[in-house]
C-alpha cells in the first residue's frame, strides 16, 4: 500500500525552529511520516511561499524535508497597510517590498486576514498540486485557505482540506487585547467561522478548543493533533545531571512576541530581583529572540526606555546570562536545572514547557503555561496560580538539589510516553486513512 500523500502550505520557515509554531510543523510532519504507523505511514511535500535565506534550503534538506520553495517580488493584497506580519519569513518578505526605502519596517497595526493572500500563490499552488498529486493537503493556520480557491472542482472533491489551527485564533486576540497588545492578526469570530469551513478536518492543539472550532463549523471533522517530541527522545541522550555544587541555574527561552516579552518583565520584576535580594543560590539564564524583544522594543504598555532600562540591567547583572539566538536548544538545557514560563496569555498549548520535558529538564511554570498539559506530568511541572509564588518554589529547589533531580528523571519519562508520536498524531493518521 502506497504512502498517503500530504501536501503542507505554509509561509512559516519551521524548519529553522525558532517558536514553538515552527517545531510544532516540524515535528508534526516526522509525526505523521514516522514508519512506526507503518502502511499509514504518510509521505509529505510542502508549499513555502516567501523569502528563503541563504541557507534555508540546505537546512530543510539536512532535516530530511521535501520543501518547494516559491517567492514573487509582487506585492501581496493589503500590504500597503502598516501591517504587522506574523512570522519572521514573511517580515523578511516585506522588507524586501521595500527595500532601499528603510531597512526595518514600522508596524503598528495587525494583519488582516485578506492580507495574507498573494494571488500569484493561487496558480502555483495549483501547479504543485497537479505534480505532486496528494491525497490531502494541510495549510498551517486558516490564512492559507485562499490557496484552495485554485483547486478544481475534481480536486476539490478527491482532496481531504485541513486546516491545523494552532490556536483558536480570534479567541488569542481577544486575550491579547486584554492585556494592552496586539495581536499578530485582527480577526474575529465570524471570520474565523468562515475560514474554518472552507475544511474537510480542522486540527485542534489541545482538547479545550475542540468545541469552540466544532461550534464554529459544525460540518468540519475537528480532530485533536497535540505535540510529540519523539525528534527529541528518539535523537538525544538525556542531559546529564548537573553538579550540586553549583548555583541552581533556572532558565527561560522564547521568541519575541508581547506574551514573552511581558511574561519575562513581570518575572524579572516580581521574582527574579526578590530572589535576588533573599539572597538565593540562583543564576538566570535567557535565551531566543526574547533577548532581541529587550533591545528593541518599542510598542505596548513598556515604553522602549523600560525595556532598553531592563535589558541594561540584566545584562550587567553577574547571575544573569543572556544567550541571544541559539543554534540548537541543546546549547540552552545544558546549562538549565529548571526551566521557567511564566507566561500570563495566551492560547493552544505551551510547546516550551513541553520541550523541556524532552531534555529532562522540569519547570516551574504559571497556570496559564500549564493550560492543557496532561496530568501525568504532575511530578516534572510546578504550577504556580500567582508569578508571586514563583519565589518560594525556586528559592525551596535552590535548598534541595535531590527533589530537583526527582524531577528530572520524571521529566525525561513523561516526555516519552505522553508527547509521542502515536499518542499525538495516531487520531490524523487514522482519519487520513478511513477517508
Amino acid at each position: 500500500m502506497s504512502r498517503t500523500r500530504i501536501l503542507m502550505a505554509t509561509d512559516v520557515p519551521f524548519w529553522r525552529c525558532e517558536t514553538g509554531a515552527q517545531q510544532r510543523m516540524l515535528h508534526l510532519v516526522y509525526g505523521i511520516e514516522d514508519e512506526a504507523f507503518g502502511d499509514r505511514a504518510c509521505k509529505v511535500q510542502t508549499f513555502f511561499i516567501g523569502v528563503q535565506s541563504p541557507t534555508d534550503e540546505a537546512k530543510a534538506k539536512e532535516l530530511g524535508l521535501d520543501v518547494q520553495f516559491y517567492s514573487s517580488d509582487r506585492i501581496p493584497d493589503g500590504v500597503r497597510k502598516r501591517i504587522k506580519w506574523h512570522m519572521e519569513g514573511t517580515i523578511h518578505l516585506v522588507r524586501q517590498t521595500f527595500r532601499g526605502r528603510d531597512d526595518v519596517v514600522k508596524v503598528d497595526q495587525p494583519m488582516q486576514l485578506s492580507d495574507f493572500a498573494w494571488p500569484w500563490a493561487v496558480s502555483s499552488f495549483a501547479e504543485c498540486v497537479d505534480a505532486f498529486k496528494p491525497d490531502a493537503i494541510v495549510c498551517q493556520y486558516v490564512t492559507m485557505g485562499y490557496l484552495l480557491d485554485g483547486l478544481s472542482d475534481t480536486q476539490r472533491s478527491s482532496i481531504n482540506c485541513v486546516v491545523d489551527t494552532h490556536d483558536v485564533l480570534s479567541s488569542r486576540r481577544e486575550q491579547f487585547e486584554q492585556f494592552g497588545f496586539s495581536h499578530w492578526i485582527n480577526i474575529s469570530p465570524e471570520q474565523e467561522s468562515d475560514a474554518l469551513r472552507k475544511f474537510d478536518a480542522a486540527l485542534a492543539i489541545i482538547d479545550h478548543e475542540r468545541p469552540t472550532l466544532q461550534a464554529m463549523a459544525p460540518k468540519t471533522n475537528v480532530l485533536t493533533v497535540s505535540h510529540s517530541l519523539d525528534p527529541i527522545t528518539r535523537k538525544r541522550e538525556a542531559i546529564s545531571r548537573p553538579p550540586n555544587d553549583r548555583l541552581l541555574t533556572i532558565g527561560y527561552i522564547g521568541s519575541s512576541n508581547h506574551s514573552n516579552g511581558h511574561a519575562l518583565i513581570k518575572f524579572v520584576r516580581h521574582v527574579w530581583n526578590p530572589l535576588q535580594e533573599q539572597g538565593a543560590d540562583v543564576q538566570f539564564v535567557i535565551a531566543g529572540s526574547i533577548c532581541d524583544w529587550l533591545m528593541f522594543h518599542e510598542e505596548s504598555r513598556f515604553s522602549s526606555d523600560e525595556s532598553m532600562s531592563l535589558w541594561i540591567e540584566l545584562s550587567t547583572d553577574p547571575n544573569v546570562k543572556l544567550l541571544g539566538k541559539i543554534e540548537s536548544p541543546e546549547d540552552f538545557y545544558a546549562q538549565v536545572d529548571v526551566a521557567i514560563n511564566p507566561v500570563e496569555f495566551g492560547t493552544g498549548l505551551k510547546i516550551k514547557t513541553c520541550e523541556a520535558l524532552a531534555y529532562g529538564v522540569p519547570s516551574v511554570t504559571s497556570a496559564c503555561g500549564s493550560h492543557a498539559i496532561p496530568p501525568e506530568v504532575a511530578d516534572a511541572v510546578l504550577v504556580c496560580e500567582s508569578i508571586k509564588q514563583m519565589i518560594p518554589a525556586i528559592f525551596s529547589m535552590s535548598l534541595d538539589r535531590e527533589q530537583v533531580q526527582i524531577m528530572r528523571e520524571s521529566a525525561r519519562e513523561v516526555a516519552e510516553n505522553v508527547f509521542n508520536n502515536q499518542v499525538a498524531y495516531g487520531e490524523l493518521v487514522d482519519w487520513l486513512q478511513r477517508e
